[in-house]
């Protein structure tokens, strides 16, 4: 054998003769990544699966009265599907700010630590905050803040992002939301809550939108002096009334819930089998590379 190859027998032959070093080595990577894996607390997601509202406002009168429809500030094109829009709303900061945030979901945000299954309760960090007396009680990092070591807005949105999941599916249309805490009881909780609001707010908004056209159409009725012109304002209030008709009896406004959230009795995170198989392999390969590096430093 030339000076400078690698015989794979040799290899082979190192490796057997170092075993117990290697199985060593393995075996502290395998406790440490068991001590790591039983660190972690557990956390739990409750998944719901969504299904666009239908829409059954019809568009077809504001085609036909394009230009007046336009001055109304009508949507000729307009899509009965507002997942799309929905979605990113549920994604955020203001609709975090204006329709998820509260002091009790900043402390179960901010505060939680673990979950105590036996007595159903939130485990919280007491050097984060004090339950009996209600205060923040950590060091706080974020300069702009009105309350000493209360989180600011900004910072709780950033971890409530991590927890929160929610995508469409390209070829179902089925929207699927997840979020995830160390509280089951708290991800249902938060997971509804998230339905109920992104529907409510785009109904409201809706619901402003189609009574500002109608406030408008009447004002063109009464002051226009053309019979084309009254006619179609008064064809155009006929189809928006219809709209908000739908906008008021329907709750489910964008979406349909088809699996609701759950408590969930399983944990999502961590998985413990996954970590103790990485540490054994990176344990394996940290060791043999170790030996044979040694081995063949020294030759």
């Amino acid at each position: 054998m030339n000076q400078g190859e690698i015989n794979i027998f040799e290899i082979i032959s190192i490796i057997n003769r170092k075993k117990l070093i290697i199985f060593s080595i393995t075996s502290i990577f395998v406790i440490l990544s068991l001590i790591y894996a039983f660190s972690i607390p557990n956390k739990y997601s409750s998944h719901a699966l969504l299904a666009p509202s239908d829409d059954s406002s019809s568009s077809e009168m504001l085609g036909q009265l394009g230009g007046f429809a336009n001055l109304a500030g009508l949507s000729l094109d307009e899509s009965g599907d507002k997942t799309d829009e929905a979605i990113e709303r549920i994604k955020s900061f203001e609709f975090f700010k204006e329709y998820i945030l509260n002091e009790s979901v900043l402390v179960d945000l901010m505060a939680a630590k673990g979950w105590n299954s036996s007595d159903k309760k939130v485990i919280y960090d007491s050097n984060k905050y004090d339950l009996k007396s209600g205060k923040w009680v950590r060091k706080s990092f974020i300069p702009f803040t009105s309350i000493p070591n209360k989180p600011s807005t900004q910072e709780a949105y950033k971890y409530f992002k991590k927890m929160l999941f929610v995508s469409q599916n390209s070829s179902t249309g089925f929207t699927e939301l997840s979020v995830t805490h160390f509280s089951p009881h708290v991800a249902q909780r938060w997971c509804e809550n998230i339905i109920i609001n992104i529907n409510k707010s785009m109904r409201d908004e809706e619901r402003l939108r189609v009574q500002n056209s109608i406030d408008f159409l009447n004002e063109q009725y009464k002051n226009s002096n053309y019979k084309e012109l009254k006619v179609a304002a008064s064809s155009l209030v006929e189809e928006q009334m219809k709209s908000l008709m739908f906008v008021e009896a329907s709750e489910s406004f964008v979406f349909k819930v088809i699996d609701s959230p759950i408590v969930s009795e399983f944990k999502s995170s961590p998985k413990r089998l996954t970590i103790l198989i990485v540490g054994l392999i990176f344990g394996l390969l940290t060791s043999t590379t170790v030996i044979l590096f040694n081995h063949y430093r020294q030759n």
